[in-house]
């Protein structure tokens, strides 16, 4: 990557973005009251516009930003890569399957040493240090192996989870983590064209997941065998993105989506940095301030299964009762999870369907629903149909958290509801989610 031009740019798209910003604030401060029907159509006609403007100007500004550094402008950069597999669903996306470093000088990148995550674990590791709030809401997996460090929600707190585990495992010191998983793979594929890993297998944007999550079982039923075909595509999709050609207008098109859905999170290690990554959406930083205002929807696996890919997941806000002066509105949170593991869960490839537990071979699936409120509002109940469900409640990072189990027979499909309440002023609640293979990360915020 030539760096130069983003360097010289800066200035300039700086400075576009500070005077997009200043006439978005303007026009959105107009009051709509009191405005003939012509000036208050012309309004709202510009404001669409000029925020597309400032939002696109002020991402312009992030990328020449932080890209140079980033990229060994000023000095080689190391990061670590994890791959995540959501066939085994953590709050973050998935399991970390695999692990790789990234190497950057310069604006030369390359994918450098990788190991499966399950390599990192083993007699004599301490893992990562937790608080009391998190081992409450998440008990102590958390952090005890590679794999789990996708169990927080918060991509900063998992990055940093993550290099804790590198580093008792003997890894050399990172700048930073980059995390993706299968479904962004696919948009990239989009761009670069399909590409071919050492076994012969031929990924394109319509079959990654498919052949990652799904075929990859049945043909090789050895786990370590399995993860390693893993790496070994992850690595020739990455390899084909650094050095084949592509249409840069797609290419960014393609990442653009896969940040947009919260199927790629970036963190740094270097504070400056970081501090402009946890404000923007790559950051994915759900205990950060700008998703204060959100409820949180996230999904873990509790069988051990890859059964996770015939998981559905669907998510609805409506709101329950609108808010008085002073007082809180609440809002209902629906969470509907269909299983759509075959009928005779035989067929499956045995690794998909169990894990060291043959009694579990029945396809049964079995997922942790945890709801987050809003930072100051709360979690009021969570119900199936009229019946109240019992739940761990807990408190992190200023939000409350409950907690419920839901075990799905194949075929079986049911809808949790959660009564959130909103703090008090708050009129809208939207949510983020475990994205899962058939769902973006964010639920769009209903006004109450």
């Amino acid at each position: 990557v030539d760096l130069g031009p983003l360097v010289a740019a800066r200035p300039a798209i700086a400075a576009a973005a500070a005077a997009a910003a200043e006439a978005d604030a303007l026009v959105r401060g107009i009051p709509d009251r009191g405005l003939v029907a012509p000036l208050a159509t012309a309004v709202q006609e510009v404001r669409g516009p000029v925020g597309d403007a400032a939002r696109l100007l002020s991402g312009a500004e992030e990328a020449v930003t932080l890209l140079p550094p980033m990229l060994g402008a000023d000095g080689p950069r190391d990061y670590l890569l994890l791959v995540l597999n959501p066939a085994e669903l953590r709050k973050g996306g998935g399991i970390v399957a695999s692990v790789a470093v990234l190497h950057a000088d310069a604006g030369r990148v390359e994918l450098q040493e990788y190991v499966a995550s399950q390599a990192l674990a083993g007699p004599g590791r301490s893992g990562a240090t937790l608080g009391a709030d998190e081992v409450a809401v998440h008990g102590p997996l958390l952090g005890s192996i590679m794999q789990n460090a996708t169990m927080t929600p918060d991509f900063p707190r998992a990055a940093e989870i993550a290099v804790e585990l590198w580093r008792d495992a003997d890894g050399r010191p990172v700048d930073g983590v980059l995390a993706v998983e299968p479904a962004a793979l696919a948009h990239l594929l989009e761009a670069t064209g399909p590409v071919t890993t050492p076994d012969g297998t031929v990924l394109d944007a319509d079959g990654v997941v498919r052949a990652l999550l799904h075929d990859s079982y049945a043909r090789y039923p050895d786990p370590d065998d399995a993860d390693a075909f893993f790496g070994d595509a992850a690595a020739a999709v990455f390899d084909r993105l650094l050095t084949g050609p592509a249409d840069a207008t797609r290419l960014g098109g393609a990442l653009g989506a896969a940040v947009a859905e919260r199927r790629v999170a970036v963190w740094s290690a270097h504070e400056a940095e970081q501090e402009v990554l946890a404000a923007s959406p790559a950051g994915g930083a759900f205990f950060g301030a700008g998703a204060a205002h959100d409820a949180g929807v996230f999904l873990d696996d509790g069988t051990g299964t890859k059964l996770g890919y015939f998981l559905e997941t669907d998510v609805r806000i409506t709101c329950q009762e609108a808010a008085s002066d002073g007082g809180s509105a609440r809002a209902t949170v629906a969470v509907v999870l269909t299983s759509t593991v075959p009928a005779d869960p035989s067929v499956l490839p045995p690794y998909m369907r169990f894990y060291g537990a043959p009694e579990l071979s029945d396809g049964v699936v079995t997922t942790n629903l945890t709801v987050y409120g809003p930072v100051g509002g709360g979690v009021a109940d969570l119900r199936r149909g009229a019946a109240a469900l019992g739940a761990a409640r807990a408190e992190e990072a200023g939000r409350q958290a409950a907690v419920v189990p839901v075990v799905l027979a194949p075929g079986e499909s049911v809808t949790v509801e959660a009564a959130v309440d909103l703090p008090p002023g708050q009129t809208a609640l939207g949510a983020w989610r475990t994205p899962g293979l058939d769902g973006v990360g964010l639920v769009p915020a209903e006004r109450c």
